[in-house]
């Protein structure tokens, strides 16, 4: 991890450069007055908790800290914690503050040992599908060396840091930091962060496959045990910057939240097939990104939830929300769906791209049997705006040979030839306000020049 200063700021393009990887800016920390008043679509929409309830800076999470001889600093996955333990020791320094830090990362297992942990989730490397984890938190530490770690003696105040901290029981406030999954994935993009117990830098994609069936499904759990333990929310989506709120209010606008209208915060991506209707009409998007592909409206285990007030924003996983109130959102099905919310919101922008990817979504029976998930994806498109030779795939064609398509999509793969894909799949026409209906096993595929809504019945495991 490269070396901080918070004496020479860096430029955008240094820090963009050096702790994540991604054209769109962060979301900024703190909102105007003017810039809070957005008409039209917002891609920060945020909940006001009132005034007083989100802090700033780490010289004022210090000053809190520094009333207590021990503090436990637990968090997620993609904390850059150097950054963090910097910040706060320039902090306490100022202030004539004598700490001692214990790194949670020092009792964990050799990263070999973590890998055979893992692998049997992962699948083969090559392919997109793992399957979730049933692992928990503990198994990746010598556990029982660090529920020795004790206070150290000749300072003011101990420090316990770092994801799993909270694995020691010491009987002490808990802070957590948290970080949006968009920024963990530009994080793993600049090669800044590594998945849960591993040194080692892996390509993006594998470490971001990693995370989807490991680290964050163990996270959450841990998340969710902390929950009447942890005193303060921390987000440190950003670089020098944090905003932080205590924990009993946090709960209170979770709460508020899970009986009312909500909206959650949006993340764009480009795409192979990505188009432009949203990068000339939202505001906020870069207009130098080469697509946006997609805009993830509402997916539990990828957006957040904005709150705001004094103009400072935090935003915490929407996977909170469910953690904690399930039982508002779901109601009588709770009891089912646990904590995973079972519909998802997101825009597929083909505008001036290309076709979407042909796909298939498995039937009930093979991702219950392979996967474990207690539903399937269903889908709808609904056609937003088009141009007028859009078209929607959707369907085989009467009488194709399965062997002859799939021999067509593996050379395609290999040799990055193209299908002729009407031959096999049939094209429907797509007008404005047309909606049609995907259920499971269905091959298809938006076509070039459509703006699509889509509404799913989601799994933990979508596509």
């Amino acid at each position: 991890m490269s070396e901080i200063s918070i004496q020479s700021p860096e430029t955008h393009e240094q820090v963009r450069s050096r702790f994540r990887k991604s054209t769109q800016a962060v979301m900024p920390f703190h909102l105007s007055g003017k810039q809070s008043i957005v008409d039209g679509y917002d891609i920060y929409p945020s909940h006001s908790l009132g005034s007083g309830k989100i802090k700033n800076g780490y010289a004022s999470l210090a000053e809190w800290i520094r009333g207590y001889p021990m503090v436990v600093i637990d968090g997620y996955s993609g904390v850059l914690w150097d950054e963090v333990q910097t910040y706060l020791d320039e902090a306490f320094k100022k202030e004539g503050i004598k700490t001692g830090w214990i790194r949670a990362a020092d009792y964990l297992k050799h990263e070999r040992d973590v890998l055979d942990l893992v692998t049997p989730f992962l699948g083969e490397r090559e392919a997109v599908w793992g399957t979730r984890t049933t692992l928990e938190l503990d198994d990746f530490f010598r556990i029982e060396e660090l529920k020795k770690v004790r206070e150290i003696e000749g300072v003011d105040c101990t420090i316990l840091i770092g994801t799993g901290a909270s694995l020691s029981d010491w009987n002490v406030p808990v802070i957590y930091l948290d970080v949006p999954k968009n920024e963990i994935q530009f994080r793993m993009r600049a090669s800044s962060v590594t998945n849960l117990g591993m040194h080692t830098v892996d390509e993006p994609a594998q470490m971001y496959k990693q995370s989807y069936f490991v680290d964050w499904v163990v996270l959450n759990r841990h998340k969710a045990s902390l929950s009447n333990r942890i005193t303060i929310q921390g987000d440190v989506q950003w670089e020098q910057e944090i905003n932080w709120m205590l924990w009993k209010d946090l709960a209170d606008g979770l709460e508020h939240l899970s009986k009312t209208v909500l909206r959650v915060r949006p993340w764009f991506e480009p795409g192979a097939w990505g188009g432009h209707w949203m990068q000339e009409r939202i505001e906020g998007l870069n207009k130098d990104e080469i697509n946006y592909a997609w805009s993830f409206e509402l997916i539990v285990p990828e957006n957040g939830i904005v709150f705001e007030s004094d103009g400072y924003l935090l935003e915490v996983p929407f996977d909170l929300l469910m953690l904690q109130n399930n039982q508002n959102i779901l109601g009588k099905h709770a009891g089912y769906f646990g904590t995973e919310f079972p519909i998802r919101f997101d825009f597929l922008d083909t505008w001036e791209g290309g076709n979407l990817s042909i796909q298939c979504h498995p039937s009930l029976g093979y991702i219950r049997e392979n996967f474990g998930e207690h539903i399937t994806q269903d889908e709808t498109y609904y056609i937003l705006d088009c141009k007028k030779d859009a078209q929607v795939y959707l369907g085989f064609q009467e009488g194709i040979d399965p062997s002859d398509f799939r021999e067509k999509l593996e050379k395609s793969k290999a040799e990055g030839s193209a299908v002729d894909i009407e031959t096999y799949v049939q094209a429907h026409t797509a007008h404005k306000h047309d909606l049609f209906l995907i259920p499971n096993g269905t091959v298809h595929s938006a076509g070039a020049d459509n703006l699509v809504l889509e509404i799913s019945a989601t799994p933990y495991i979508f596509t």
